[in-house]
């Protein structure tokens, strides 16, 4: 779990259907030591695991990826320059699946674009 080691999250919204979430990335977190020394950037398998973590936290439970499609890393997120994100996601429940799209940004600028399905654990 990244929540409050690599990121925290400012502010979260759902509509039960969309989700809004701006998160502060911790900059000083070692993973940014070794990707890269010098010239930090947030691992593009952390953002993913974010977005699922939002889904669990606005869901009350443990997701599972199923399948994934069309995710798109677009432009580099570097904490020590943009330390806020925002995630933007809507989702759908059909029964034990949840589908969902999403967009991470910095400064309107979106950085990634995933799509998926996740099982309820």
């Amino acid at each position: 779990m990244l929540r409050d080691d690599l990121y925290t999250i400012q502010e979260l919204t759902n509509d039960g259907s969309t989700v809004n979430a701006t998160i502060a990335l911790n900059a000083d977190h070692k993973i940014f030591d070794g990707h890269f020394p010098g010239q930090p950037v947030l691992p593009g398998v952390c953002t993913m695991q974010m977005v699922r973590e939002i889904l669990e936290t606005v869901l009350g439970e443990h997701l599972r990826l199923f399948r994934s499609g069309n995710i798109k890393f677009i432009s580099l997120i570097v904490p020590t320059i943009t330390p806020l994100v925002h995630i933007v996601m809507s989702y759908k429940i059909i029964d034990d699946k949840i589908t969902t799209t999403a967009s991470v940004m910095v400064n309107d600028v979106v950085c990634f674009k995933f799509q998926g399905i996740y099982f309820r654990n």
